[in-house]
């Protein structure tokens, strides 16, 4: 950890983080991720929708089977 530390002060880093274009930089890289948390509640609800979905499907396609399967016999 002291490693690191030292590495960042002498690389000036935590400096550089003022200037606009690394700021503009983070902002970009981090965009997606501050949205995700900032709206974690629709996104949870999108996530148990799609979950609820795909049981469904899966049910769907379970029950043909098993109607093929009666056919079969």
């Amino acid at each position: 950890m002291a490693e690191v530390l030292s590495y960042i002060n002498e690389m000036k880093l935590v400096s550089r983080s003022d200037a606009r274009v690394y700021g503009q930089l983070k902002r970009e890289m981090w965009r997606e991720t501050v949205a995700y948390l900032e709206n974690w509640s629709e996104e949870s609800n999108r996530d148990i929708a799609e979950n609820l979905a795909a049981a469904r499907e899966k049910a769907q396609r379970e029950q043909r089977m098993r109607g093929w399967e009666k056919a079969k016999l």
